[in-house]
């Protein structure tokens, strides 16, 4: 099959985390199949056209794009960490249990166990990708239990892998080239990680959870789905104690995002070591021009003080 110079991805704006995570999602399920069946490598970069549009780089048609990221559905819901839960003493039990918790908050020694059963079956191995960007077996918070990565967003009712579970079984194809190409008009009501930072509606600022009845939030799946997926990009690490994530600078209620978009196509691992550069925010113009970088995004992050919930401010860009 021919491939194209480039497709622009206009559904993803890469000056919006979800667009962006998305962007890396489609980056990652694309690469992953190339390696498979023997293709070129994609690459991916970014274009100023009054959004930051993605920019993908030696890639079959958007026909065959969508086709093969359809593709991928059964692979992503197999994906170890969808498979893990726990009961309220934070021990490891089956996912059918009654009771049984789908969360990334278990006790220390039951997240190091399920990281160790990874790591000793070669067929699961590449799970740990997305598990240590979700969270490590090391940091905890004040009740002792494990402390989630800085872009968990969920709280009360709200558990990460019934979510991501549920996005999983529910994307279907038009979601996922509506994704990619737009216009986004968030209509279902699948489960949203609470990334698109076009969309502010913090639980500390309403009278509801916004979880619940006529006011749940809408969301965009096909764009919730490969933002999952892109994921892998990040990491969490234990750093004195606390998690610390790929981007993510300031405290747990105060924080703040950067990541950056560049001008010359990059594979999945140059994207991931770009990601990981050292105090990426502070780098200076001349510094960032030097290495590609078009422009540094940051969003800052706020948490309502009931519960957690989090959610992006717009982005500031320079």
């Amino acid at each position: 099959m021919s491939h194209q110079d480039e497709i622009s991805l206009t559904g993803l704006d890469g000056a919006n985390p979800l667009g962006f995570f998305a962007a890396l999602g489609c980056l990652h399920l694309l690469d992953a199949h190339a390696n498979e069946h023997g293709h070129p490598a994609p690459r991916l970069s970014w274009r100023n056209v009054g959004t930051w549009q993605a920019i993908l780089h030696d890639v079959p048609d958007m026909a065959t794009i969508v086709e093969r990221l359809v593709a991928a559905i059964p692979l992503v819901q197999q994906e170890p960490i969808l498979e893990f839960a726990y009961d309220a003493d934070g021990q490891r039990t089956k996912p059918s249990a009654e009771k049984a918790q789908r969360e990334l908050k278990p006790v220390p020694e039951t997240m190091r166990q399920f990281f160790a059963e990874l790591m000793d079956d070669p067929e699961k191995r590449t799970g740990l990708d997305l598990l240590e960007a979700l969270v490590t077996e090391v940091g905890t918070d004040r009740s002792g239990r494990v402390k989630p990565s800085a872009l968990h967003f969920l709280a009360g009712q709200q558990r990460f892998l019934t979510a991501a579970s549920s996005l999983c079984q529910g994307v279907d194809q038009g979601q996922i080239q509506r994704a990619l190409v737009g216009p986004w008009n968030p209509d279902s009501e699948l489960p949203t990680f609470s990334w698109d930072s076009s969309v502010t509606r913090l639980y500390a600022l309403r009278a509801d959870d916004p979880s619940h009845g006529r006011n749940k939030k809408l969301c965009e799946p096909g764009a919730e789905w490969l933002a999952l997926c892109g994921l892998r990009c990040f990491a969490s690490a234990p750093v004195a104690g606390r998690i610390q994530t790929t981007g993510i600078s300031g405290s747990w209620k105060s924080g703040r995002f950067s990541w950056p978009l560049w001008e010359d196509p990059a594979g999945i691992r140059e994207v991931r070591a770009l990601l990981r550069l050292d105090e990426l925010h502070n780098l200076g113009a001349d510094k960032r021009k030097a290495i590609g970088i078009l422009a540094l995004c940051t969003c800052g992050i706020q948490r309502s003080d009931q519960g957690g919930y989090g959610s992006f401010q717009p982005a500031n860009i320079s």
